[in-house]
């Protein structure tokens, strides 16, 4: 009788037991489903929300195009709002040699970043200032449009390559700086600047010419008998015994 009543006991703890827990999964079961409805209810407003303004973006879009104005690519625009710089490569920028003796070659790589200093394809206007340590030398403006051709990618960096003809007069300086302003179409602006070595640093460093290499000039006998031995090649060779080759028996 006394294990009956034990085994009763325990069968009545776990009953309750269970049925707690079943009302707490129930509780959170309900929890969830609430959710998943506001969630439900914030997307489909978010979506509504995106097509309107897709609409509005398109009909801006149109006017600008209408009045003549540059308008940014749905794709261009989102990489936009990424830009966080512009960087000018300074391991591949250098003043090259020009055809012409007046004239040098200025090669530059801008690459606009993101926040994470990943390049991006994106179009700006470009203003460049070349200065010595007393004043500008040249001023250069490259719009948007004719810097798009000049996209390249690589396996260190990508960017835009710029070579810019300059004359070698304006480059005589034992430091060259060069400070790099990019306009966005959405009205920001960034800088920055690099230094290059001028050109009179290494026009002293140019070596002395080297000396020509002189031949003396063969004698006269020498020069007669090779003459000979062209204009005359058929004429038959005496061996050391005075007999000439044709004369030496063949035997087979």
């Amino acid at each position: 009788m006394k294990a009956f009543c034990i085994i009763l006991i325990f069968g009545l703890l776990s009953g309750c037991s269970t049925r707690k827990q079943t009302e707490l999964l129930e509780a959170r079961l309900r929890d969830q489903q609430e959710m998943m409805t506001r969630l439900s209810e914030q997307l489909e407003r978010s979506k509504n929300e995106l097509s309107i303004v897709l609409q509005e973006s398109q009909d801006l879009r149109s006017q600008l195009i209408a009045s003549g104005k540059p308008v940014l690519q749905p794709e261009q625009s989102a990489v936009l709002y990424r830009l966080a710089g512009v960087q000018v490569d300074e391991l591949q920028s250098a003043i090259l040699p020009a055809s012409s003796s007046d004239q040098k070659i200025l090669n530059l790589v801008l690459t606009p970043l993101d926040q994470y200093r990943q390049p991006l394809k994106i179009p700006v206007d470009v203003t460049l200032e070349i200065s010595t340590s007393e004043k500008i030398v040249e001023t250069m403006n490259i719009t948007s449009k004719d810097l798009a051709d000049n996209w390249s990618s690589g396996w260190i960096t990508s960017g835009y390559v710029l070579q810019l003809p300059i004359e070698t007069s304006k480059l005589l300086s034992p430091q060259i700086s060069i400070s790099v302003t990019c306009n966005t179409l959405d009205g920001r602006q960034f800088e920055d600047t690099v230094k290059l070595e001028g050109l009179s640093l290494h026009l002293r460093n140019v070596p002395d010419p080297i000396e020509p290499v002189s031949f003396e000039e063969q004698s006269s006998d020498i020069s007669e008998e090779a003459q000979k031995s062209a204009i005359l090649p058929n004429l038959r060779i005496d061996t050391s015994d005075r007999r000439t080759i044709d004369e030496f028996p063949v035997y087979r």
